[in-house]
């Protein structure tokens, strides 16, 4: 089982130094995978842009987006952007999508309810929230239509670079619905999976959806599986957590992140590698280690656990 690890993007306080430094000892400490989410109505750094800058300074680690919200964007200019990224990294590019979903928010109401009913990026990106599973869909069929070289409409011509892998970059269906892994079914490579509490057993059993769904259409091959979880490690591990709890979660009540944060428990090498040890026993191709703490030791200590059999 491989195992990547996040970068430190969607963290408060973290600066450019630390992002490229995080990038560079990962890619030579044998990590598989560099990841990070998107997350518009925060202080994190955006997806597509950061994996842009750490492809620079690396050169075997494959680079991924856990998750890319597509209908937040528009279809062509992302599709050009993933082709871009694709090329500068040689191909190492993995699209991790979603559609987002709701949040808790104690926000104080506005004009627009979707800003307080829904999640706040849609209103914020702006981007309709109603009808983004379809949405989804459908820019993935359009995106796949770009990647291969097709015109998007008459007289129009394609919109380049050509991705190094045919087809466009590897897709991963970044949900936790079993009708939605059922759909993704159709058109991704395999899923990703995020728990708070690395439940392998519960992830475990969204693989065997995925599996299922697979067959179903009659695909030959499995899909490819990848886990993820949060994680701490060394002597700042449990303050690191608590102020992870408080920043990103900051939307959240107190009670909201109290019980959040009972369900983290992978802050010490111990838990964290029997967790990646149970990953494995479900059958997880790959697990990525997504940080709570903002400091390069970080990456030192998850590369002392490698390798993961």
């Amino acid at each position: 089982m491989k195992v990547g690890i996040g970068l430190p993007t969607m963290l408060a306080g973290t600066e450019r130094s630390l992002v490229l430094e995080w990038a560079r000892r990962a890619d030579v400490g044998g990590v598989s995978t560099l990841s990070t989410g998107e997350l518009l109505t925060t202080a994190s750094y955006d997806a597509i842009v950061s994996l842009s800058a750490v492809a620079a300074v690396t050169e075997r680690a494959r680079l991924m987006t856990n998750v890319l919200v597509v209908p937040l964007h528009n279809a062509g200019v992302l599709a050009k952007q993933a082709a871009t990224l694709d090329k500068l990294s040689l191909g190492r590019l993995t699209l991790g999508v979603g559609i987002g979903g709701r949040k808790p928010i104690l926000y104080e109401l506005t004009s627009d309810p979707l800003a307080h009913a829904n999640y706040p990026d849609f209103a914020s990106a702006p981007a309709p929230y109603e009808g983004r599973a379809t949405r989804c869909e459908q820019q993935v069929d359009y995106m796949k239509k770009i990647w291969r070289g097709e015109s998007p409409m008459e007289g129009v011509p394609p919109i380049g670079p050509m991705p190094v892998r045919p087809g466009g970059p590897e897709l991963l269906c970044g949900s936790f619905s079993p009708p939605a892994m059922r759909r993704a079914a159709r058109w991704a490579d395999g899923i990703t999976n995020f728990d708070h509490g690395a439940d392998a057993a519960k992830v475990g059993e969204d693989f065997a959806v995925a599996r299922e769904a697979w067959s179903a259409v009659g695909r030959p091959e499995q899909p490819r599986c990848v886990g993820s979880f949060f994680f701490a490690l060394g002597p700042r591990a449990a303050e690191g957590k608590e102020a992870f709890l408080n920043s990103h979660y900051a939307h959240l009540s107190d009670e909201g992140k109290r019980r959040i944060g009972t369900t983290i428990r992978t802050t010490t090498a111990k838990r964290v590698s029997a967790a990646l040890r149970a990953f494995a026993d479900v059958g997880a191709d790959e697990v990525l280690l997504v940080p709570m703490v903002p400091a390069i030791d970080q990456v030192d200590r998850v590369v002392e656990l490698l390798p993961i059999d």
